[in-house]
């Protein structure tokens, strides 16, 4: 495993985690198992994928797997709001 693979597999967590745990609390309603496991494969696709990348550019990809652990948290990166917007919420912040 290369460099890159950890942040990718913290972005699919934290991922994982907004769309079962965070939203849920946030929002009081049910979690959408689904959409979990669907981040499981794609997420063990993009470590490959930027694990070859690695191979050519190794501060590229790095680089790449960090902004997208900068990303999942900014961003909705599925059906949820996004990861900070929930954590706010439960926090009891607005």
């Amino acid at each position: 495993m290369g460099a890159s693979t950890g942040p990718v597999i913290l972005a699919g967590s934290l991922a994982a985690a907004n769309e079962a745990l965070f939203s849920p609390l946030a929002a009081g309603s049910s979690p959408d198992w689904g959409s979990v496991w669907r981040l499981v494969p794609v997420t063990a696709g993009l470590a490959l994928a930027l694990d070859l990348v690695e191979k050519a550019a190794p501060g590229f990809a790095v680089g790449l797997a960090w902004l997208l652990v900068a990303g999942v948290l900014v961003f909705p990166p599925g059906h949820a709001p996004p990861v900070l917007s929930n954590v706010n919420k439960i926090l009891g912040y607005k």
